[in-house]
């Protein structure tokens, strides 16, 4: 019978310590303190239950899981707290997607991904002697 009881009490001790504890989950954008109360988003965990996590970005805001949204030359979904690019975004708005190649007004777009990074690339055709037969005018990556 003690041992009965001494197992309930156990049970029911625990419970009530996690009833009282304040559970929640801090998101900031990288490199950014979570004492920083403008670029954190504090999460309360409710029944034991983690919901969907938004995305927080430097410079791009905060972001719901399943949205998408655009910064500098990539437009990026919100997965869950990780903001994953989908697409390269021409300075003129045309869309590139990943690992594809297009000119479009005599103007060469390159949307590359290698392991975890992305690079846009545009530039112009050009002389030889430029990389791959094409003058470069802009490059930005990811990583």
């Amino acid at each position: 019978m003690l041992r009965a009881l001494t197992s309930l009490f156990l049970v029911i001790g625990v419970h009530s310590i996690v009833d009282h504890e304040d559970r929640q989950i801090i998101l900031t954008a990288h490199g950014m303190s979570m004492d920083d109360v403008e670029n954190r988003v504090v999460i309360p965990i409710q029944d034991g239950r983690i919901p969907p996590l938004p995305c927080v970005m430097a410079n791009a805001g905060t972001h719901q899981h399943g949205e998408t949204f655009t910064k500098n030359n990539f437009h990026y979904q919100c997965q869950n707290g990780t903001a994953e690019v989908v697409a390269c975004i021409a300075d003129d708005q045309s869309v590139i997607q990943l690992g594809r190649t297009f000119v479009k007004n005599g103007m060469k777009h390159k949307c590359t991904i290698v392991g975890d990074s992305v690079t846009y690339e545009q530039g112009t055709e050009g002389k030889l002697g430029y990389r791959n037969g094409w003058m470069l005018q802009k490059k930005q990556s990811i990583f």
